[in-house]
């Protein structure tokens, strides 16, 4: 079998990756078997053992864990791979060693603060978080709902592996999360009427945009979704009739749309002070006419 270049024979993939497997990949019989093939993402994770290699050669890389969804057992074609990396390398110098080792002929490799993408022909990406202790990792790699976690670890020691356990049982205060949130929503719909009156339209959205954003993770949590809470997965399902706070176009009427999320938040105050206890009755009241 010949797929990404490179010529396959039985048990290949198990001695490439038996140590490592975080998810099994099922070919059904009665599908077609090419266009199964097509959609495991071999030419990503042979990109992602050459990664591994070359950081595995260098002395500088103390700590190498993945988190997100190939952590998870839920990579697909179209996914990324998500990797930390404990470094005392700045993003420039990792840049500059892995295009020393990497076949970097259809590569292109790029920086944002401390995070280096490598992007591959196919648009495959591969994202590198540089950090100076694994700490820093924390809250990420907790809210990656990581159930093995030894095989998220592919350079490092067990004490490495402990401290990943460690971040998985610290608890998030939801009550405390919710708060925060209610907090927030109250001072950007606040915003709203001067940015209005001020006719600043890119504020107006990227203040509305965070409204809707934190709506979603409120009604994430309230619907039992424990995961990903930055970014709930599936996000359009938390914005029911009820919560469905859409951006008009900007010559339209906005204060209408004020008054909806305005009616939106107050049913969230309800819903949030009934489950979590929370005395939301300052928000009640708005600083300005409605």
């Amino acid at each position: 079998m010949k797929r990404c270049g490179i010529e396959f024979q039985t048990g290949d993939l198990i001695s490439l990756w038996g140590e490592k497997i975080t998810q099994q990949f099922t070919i059904k019989g009665n599908l077609d078997f090419e266009q199964q093939l097509d959609e495991i993402p071999l030419e990503l994770l042979l990109n992602f053992e050459q990664l591994v290699a070359v950081l595995d050669s260098s002395a500088k890389i103390q700590t190498m864990f993945i988190f997100g969804s190939m952590a998870r057992g839920e990579l697909t074609a179209n996914s990324d791979i998500d990797v930390f990396v404990v470094t005392e390398l700045t993003v420039s110098e990792m840049e500059d060693f892995i295009k020393q080792d990497l076949n970097t002929r259809n590569l292109f490799t790029d920086s944002i603060r401390n995070k280096l993408t490598l992007r591959y022909e196919g648009n495959l990406l591969i994202e590198i978080n540089c950090v100076r202790n694994i700490a820093e990792a924390a809250s990420f790699y907790r809210e990656a709902k990581i159930k093995n976690i030894s095989q998220s670890l592919y350079i490092g020691t067990p004490a490495d592996i402990k401290v990943l356990e460690g971040f998985c049982r610290i608890k998030v205060d939801e009550k405390v999360l919710m708060e925060d949130l209610i907090s927030e929503i109250f001072y950007f719909i606040c915003s709203l009427p001067g940015i209005m009156n001020n006719k600043d339209e890119y504020k107006f959205y990227f203040h509305g945009n965070i409204i809707l954003h934190d709506f979603v993770r409120i009604r994430a949590i309230l619907s039992g979704v424990k995961d990903k809470k930055h970014l709930p997965a599936h996000s359009k399902d938390f914005l029911s009739e009820g919560y469905n706070v859409l951006f008009p176009p900007y010559e339209g009427n906005l204060q209408n749309y004020i008054d909806d999320t305005i009616t939106c938040f107050r049913e969230c105050l309800t819903e949030v002070g009934t489950v979590f206890d929370i005395d939301t009755s300052k928000y009640s009241d708005f600083p300005f006419r409605i």
